[in-house]
């Protein structure tokens, strides 16, 4: 087809995976998480300082069609040989960089092993770490770590959310508080001594009733408050 009739046709279209933060699972988990999502990069003819990247299935008009439709949609034949390029799996979690024991080396000989993040890292199986050879194990034992200590810290993070939703509700309206003593509902004296470790403090001195663990979340909660 004649690129005057269809303009479409003289622009260079590439579709690509690209990792965008995922601030809902990021927030629940306490540490980066990302996902690959399908992207387009446009660059048009004469002008290589004009680019446009954006959502492979972002809504837009298309003023050759005449209608609105995705850039897939759009560029349908590149779409279709992009998504059958065969290594297109999407990836969720957090990405290797996060893990600062890794060398750009390592993570880049992980990366060209197909493990992208510190999730699959902690899950490699025996038979993966021989084939990926010695210092493999140590790898895996800090991956397994960081996300232990991350789960503990959202654990400290919603906590510490529930801490002020109370303190809220207290300040705007006593009825809504509930019953002295549930505000912590669910959580064992066990419990409540793991997150108080887990923020970085010790644990109060003398015998530890359930109230001076609540009353020392809260004083942790509050400085956290104050210093923010």
């Amino acid at each position: 087809m004649d690129p005057t009739q269809n303009p479409d046709l003289s622009l260079g279209v590439e579709f690509f995976m690209h990792a965008v933060p995922n601030p809902r699972e990021t927030k629940a988990q306490g540490r980066p998480i990302y996902e690959d999502k399908e992207y387009i990069r446009i660059r048009f003819p004469a002008d290589n300082k004009r680019e446009l990247v954006a959502s492979a299935h972002e809504k837009h008009y298309n003023p050759h069609a005449k209608e609105q439709m995705t850039y897939a949609e759009r560029f349908k034949p590149a779409y279709d040989a992009f998504k059958s390029d065969g290594d297109l799996e999407g990836v969720h979690g957090t990405p290797l960089v996060e893990l600062t024991v890794l060398t750009a080396a390592k993570r880049a000989e992980l990366v060209a092993q197909n493990i992208k993040t510190v999730e699959q890292l902690a899950g490699l199986p025996d038979n993966a770490i021989k084939k990926l050879g010695m210092g493999t194990r140590d790898l895996v034992d800090s991956a397994k770590t960081y996300l232990e200590r991350a789960a503990n810290l959202s654990d400290t993070a919603a906590l510490h959310a529930r801490i002020a939703e109370l303190e809220a509700a207290m300040a705007g309206n006593d009825d809504a508080l509930p019953p002295a003593g549930d505000q912590f509902e669910g959580f064992s004296e066990d419990d409540l001594k793991n997150m108080i470790v887990d923020a970085g403090h010790e644990l109060p001195k003398g015998k530890l009733t359930r109230e001076r663990l609540v009353r020392a979340l809260q004083s942790i909660a509050d400085a956290k408050e104050k210093a923010a």
